[in-house]
């Protein structure tokens, strides 16, 4: 099963953020966070949700970041994206900390 190259990923995500501060991109792409850029950037693993929108915020191909050993079927893309999508995803919470700023 093809799965994502973080470190790949990140390189790519480098590149897209360019001379921008994670807090600039962040004002840009209001669906983004810091923690989940620098998480991308230090080629960390990430949720689906969090995948999806780096790659739409920076306008990348879902696909160049998969590593597999050969190409992938239509059928295989398929199964892919809908694993992508069953994906579950953490819900935004508070944190402690928040309450101490």
């Amino acid at each position: 099963m093809p799965d994502v190259d973080f470190a790949r990923f990140g390189q790519d995500i480098k590149r897209a953020l360019g001379n921008r501060s994670y807090a600039q991109a962040v004002a840009e792409y209001p669906w983004l966070n810091r923690g989940m850029l620098s998480r991308a950037v230090n080629g960390q693993k990430l949720s689906a949700a969090s995948y999806l929108a780096l790659c739409l915020a920076f306008d990348l191909d879902v696909w160049t970041a998969f590593s597999r050993e050969k190409p992938m079927s239509a059928a295989a893309k398929v199964k892919c994206i809908k694993d992508i999508l069953n994906h579950t995803v953490t819900a935004d919470a508070s944190r402690e900390t928040e309450a101490a700023l």
